[in-house]
């Protein structure tokens, strides 16, 4: 039984009222048939209402006290999955304590890529898979460039080239704290668009999107 670490993107799945109906009656399926045949950990995004709410408190209250907040936001989002999936809701990292185990945030300072890559780390899993809105990383960014190329696979050496610096709710693709921590432990990391089905797919081994990986 493989221990598998999905992350979903607050960008597909939350929109500005919470859960985005459609794409979670497309989600939980995958999600369950999942765990029925691997250790199943889930992360998921904070989406829209988590950008609003933490703009509209951001000068309000200190940095800190603003990032708990929008820890509490990333919480109802992760909550709302467990339930649907028949899961243990991880408030902290010291709640990672068997699958199948939904989380959101643990703590400031960490993007929900971070969350998933420190439970990846903490359980040693044999792979994360990231569903995003994009469905790969490019040598430049695709929805403005016409000639960005999709990068299929990079080396564990060479992860962190694809960080860059983040804030609060605008990380980037992976953010530089999960690729470091995905480098130390070459954690087999794939990036994959948004269709939920593509965590099927990987598993059944095919190609998609953007993996990190060893190569010779």
């Amino acid at each position: 039984m493989s221990k598998i670490v999905v992350k979903i993107g607050g960008s597909i799945s939350i929109g500005e009222n919470g859960p985005i109906r459609s794409y979670f009656e497309r989600l939980v399926p995958v999600l369950k048939k999942v765990k029925e045949e691997n250790e199943l950990y889930v992360v998921i995004g904070g989406g829209k209402i988590a950008r609003n709410y933490y703009n509209s408190i951001k000068d309000l209250l200190p940095h800190d006290q603003a990032e708990w907040v929008l820890i509490d936001i990333l919480h109802a989002n992760g909550r709302t999955l467990a339930y649907l999936i028949d899961a243990k809701f991880a408030e902290r990292e010291s709640d990672v304590n068997g699958a199948p185990l939904v989380a959101s945030g643990f703590e400031p300072g960490h993007s929900s890529d971070g969350t998933a890559a420190i439970i990846a780390e903490k359980v040693r899993a044999d792979k994360i898979i990231i569903l995003t809105d994009v469905d790969g990383v490019y040598t430049k960014d695709p929805k403005k460039i016409e000639d960005a190329e999709l990068i299929e696979s990079i080396k564990f050496e060479d992860a962190l080239s694809l960080s860059q610096d983040g804030a609060p709710v605008n990380y980037g693709v992976v953010d530089k704290t999960a690729l470091e921590i995905i480098s130390k432990n070459r954690i087999t990391t794939h990036i994959v668009g948004s269709d939920p089905e593509n965590i099927i797919r990987v598993l059944n081994g095919e190609k998609i999107g953007t993996t990190i990986e060893a190569l010779s």
